[in-house]
This record gives structure tokens, C-alpha cells and sequence, in this order.
């Protein structure tokens, strides 16, 4: 029974093959930067939360 690669010349299975990991590189960079924005998201907002309490306990001591 033949199979798929059977069906493509050698020369369109390396062009395949160098798409696939074009979009693959493409999207672990996409991934990459979503995950570093979120990360800058979280740590602003941790920031945030340690400005507020902060301002709580020197409220508290004034």
C-alpha cells in the first residue's frame, strides 16, 4: 500500500519539511512573546499589590 510520502518527490518533501518548520518556529516565537507580555502583566499587577499594602501599613502607622 503506498503511502503518503510515496506520492511527493524527494525535493517536495524537504520543501515540506522546511515549511513545517518555518510555522513551527513561527509560533514558539509567538508563543514566546504571549508568554513574556502575560509575565509582564503579572508582575505589574504584583507590583501594584505591593504598592497598596504597603500604603495599607503606613496609613496604619501614621
Amino acid at each position: 500500500m503506498p503511502t503518503l510520502e510515496s506520492f511527493f518527490a524527494p525535493q517536495d518533501n524537504i520543501a515540506l519539511e522546511n515549511e513545517a518548520a518555518e510555522q513551527e518556529a513561527h509560533l514558539i516565537a509567538e508563543v514566546e512573546e504571549t508568554f513574556m507580555k502575560l509575565i509582564e502583566i503579572r508582575e505589574a499587577k504584583f507590583m501594584d499589590m505591593m504598592d497598596a499594602r504597603e500604603k495599607k501599613y503606613r496609613a496604619l502607622l501614621n
